[in-house]
């Protein structure tokens, strides 16, 4: 189902994941404070729950940038699907994704997306410069601060631009719509019939 909506709220991205390492959801924090000091309308808000210790983290690093006035973690919500439709934009800083569901629901619910250029599934739905921007990424690089704080800042300003360009934020969210149709159930059951006859055929 595509889930749209003409009600987005202007400059806001959302994130949602569970608070773990892996995701990374602190270089989001990061990169939108950064975004922040150029264009202050920007809001984050992060759907998810972690561990203990993870959820401390992430409360620290708000703290710590100084953005609990637009960076909102809102936790676990079971109807998170509902939410993506009320943002403009959707940002992952997961250094890898099998499928990416919560890519799917961003591009379903027609978000331009933010990502990084790593395995599997962020080029799936990510088109870069068509439907958002792909952030490359040097794994060899990624526990160094020097490295993190240059990659924190090309998200930043990848972000900056994304919101400074309304005609252009549009174009990437039509094209979401339509990256996301590919994965509709009838479309996905076309293929598994395809699939099956071929194989009955031969």
């Amino acid at each position: 189902t595509l889930f749209r909506s003409g009600e987005r709220k202007a400059y806001s991205l959302l994130t949602v994941s569970r608070i773990m390492p892996r995701k990374r959801v602190e270089w989001i924090v990061k990169s939108v404070a950064k975004a922040h000091e150029i264009l202050p309308e920007i809001t984050l808000d992060i759907y998810g729950k972690g561990d203990e210790e993870s959820e401390e983290s992430l409360r620290q690093e708000i703290t710590k940038n100084h953005a609990e006035a637009y960076i909102c973690h809102k936790g676990h919500s079971d109807a998170v699907i509902e939410e993506y439709k009320h943002y403009e934009a959707y940002i992952s800083a997961s250094l890898w994704e099998t499928f990416g569901l919560s890519l799917l629901e961003a591009a379903s619910s027609g978000n331009a997306v933010i990502g990084l250029d790593v395995k599997y599934g962020n080029d799936l739905f990510i088109q870069d410069n068509r439907n958002g921007y792909l952030i490359d990424y040097d794994y060899t690089q990624g526990e160094d601060e020097e490295y993190i704080d240059k990659l924190t800042t090309q998200m930043a300003h990848k972000i900056v631009e994304l919101f400074s360009w309304p005609e252009r934020l549009k174009a990437f969210q039509e094209q979401s719509y339509l990256i996301a149709r590919d994965y509709l159930s009838d479309k996905i059951g076309d293929l598994w019939i395809g699939f099956m006859e071929e194989m009955i055929g031969k």
